[in-house]
């Protein structure tokens, strides 16, 4: 959904906040033990780096709504080679009563062979709750009338994994991905009819629906001085349709400090995974445009600060509306 950082800073699915707030300090309590590595503690761990990410995300639709995430990353690196990484987003949707709240665990792992080749594998988890209620809706049964109370309830799920290759080859950098998805979704719905002449009636039922995709994605990306460009392709093949996106991508290094990123993408896409920043598009729309600019300016050796403004647009899988969402997000990453 935002476009956070390069590839090789390790930046930027239901824990409760307590629980990631103990994962977090168990993580820094960790990671200042391998920071105090440098100084000779542990010689087994060493030369692994440690990266901290925090970012939050809100964000604005022209239909209406708003939408903020959390998102938390850890990972580790052997000098920028072999690594892994994990992160934890809290996403939570509100439109009018409609409450929608998603939280996405992904992991990721690379292996670095040379310099044209390291492989490495994706998986992630995602899980949803949202509730819709209408307490007035009027209920005919014969010559009763009455009232009806409905709640329904929306439990979409899934799981994400994949595989990645990325390299240098002929001074030109290539990362290409495969992965697949698998949504269910289980719809509960309960309906309680309150008549004044017949014994009030509870209904109770459920729909349970699955679908999987497959993903492949290609970026190329060429260094020339203080620029990056990077060009990409993603397939997305589902059971009763196929969608295609090309991207691009101009990173420029202002000064040793202060970078700035400038990020388009165009065709049709639906429950994008970015595996470079672990990040699940969770609209189920579908995805026509995105054009990102994002801002980092290194505070001092081990902080860097950065700032996102994205916009997306959607076509409704439901109807011929579209729209689109603003979002500004908003990152502070610790790495040594």
């Amino acid at each position: 959904m935002r476009l956070v950082q390069k590839d090789n800073l390790f930046k930027s699915p239901q824990l409760r906040n307590y629980q990631v707030n103990r994962l977090s300090l168990l993580l820094l309590i960790f990671s200042t033990g391998i920071a105090a590595n440098q100084s000779g503690w542990y010689p087994n761990l060493y030369p692994w780096n440690v990266t901290l990410g925090t970012y939050y995300t809100s964000g604005d639709y022209s239909s209406g709504g708003s939408y903020s995430s959390k998102a938390f990353y850890y990972s580790m690196d052997k000098r920028l080679k072999d690594r892994f990484t994990i992160s934890i987003e809290d996403i939570t949707i509100t439109d009018g009563p409609v409450n929608y709240r998603q939280m996405n665990y992904f992991g990721r792992d690379n292996f670095f062979i040379s310099s044209g080749l390291s492989i490495g594998g994706i998986i992630g988890r995602f899980q949803a709750d949202r509730s819709l209620i209408t307490d007035t809706t009027l209920a005919v049964n014969y010559a009763d009338t009455g009232i009806l109370h409905r709640q329904v309830r929306l439990d979409p799920s899934g799981w994400v994994t994949g595989l990645q290759a990325t390299g240098e080859v002929y001074k030109l950098g290539y990362s290409l991905s495969f992965i697949h998805s698998l949504y269910q979704d289980i719809y509960a719905y309960e309906d309680e009819y309150q008549y004044e002449t017949i014994s009030d009636t509870t209904l109770v039922y459920a729909y349970h629906q699955e679908e999987s995709f497959d993903q492949l994605t290609l970026t190329v990306s060429k260094q020339l001085g203080k620029h990056i460009f990077r060009g990409g392709w993603m397939t997305q093949n589902f059971s009763h349709t196929t969608y295609h996106t090309a991207s691009g991508l101009w990173e420029w290094a202002m000064t040793k400090t202060l970078y700035s990123t400038l990020y388009f993408q165009m065709g049709k896409a639906r429950y994008t995974v970015d595996p470079a920043i672990l990040l699940l598009d969770n609209n189920p729309d579908i995805l026509r445009d995105i054009v990102s600019f994002r801002t980092a300016w290194r505070a001092t050796p081990h902080w860097t600060l950065t700032g996102v403004f994205s916009n997306h647009g959607y076509d409704s899988v439901t109807t011929e509306v579209s729209y689109h969402v603003n979002y500004w997000a908003l990152g502070l990453q610790f790495r040594f």
